[in-house]
């Protein structure tokens, strides 16, 4: 998931969250959200997913990791806060 902050005064303007599955039983979030994302899958696009429930996210969101980093893809913009499960 990636977050642009149109606000000026933020030194870090993109924020990403990156959320690691392990393969198994089928999940509610990501039932929600694979159309979506299977579809945009070969093309740079934006799309509206609507409301998403952080207490659907099946993870424990007291362990994660932070870091600045930058962009995988181009622009490779850098500056942007990376936030992971652990």
């Amino acid at each position: 998931m990636v977050h642009h902050s149109t606000d000026p005064n933020f030194n870090h303007s993109v924020a990403v969250i990156g959320l690691l599955y392990k393969l198994g039983a089928p999940d509610a979030f990501l039932s929600k959200l694979i159309t979506n994302v299977t579809s945009m899958a070969d093309e740079v696009q934006e799309r509206e997913v609507g409301v998403i429930d952080p207490n659907m996210i099946g993870i424990d969101g007291k362990k994660y990791y932070r870091y600045i980093g930058s962009l995988t893809v181009p622009p490779c913009t850098e500056g942007v806060i990376w936030t992971m499960s652990r």
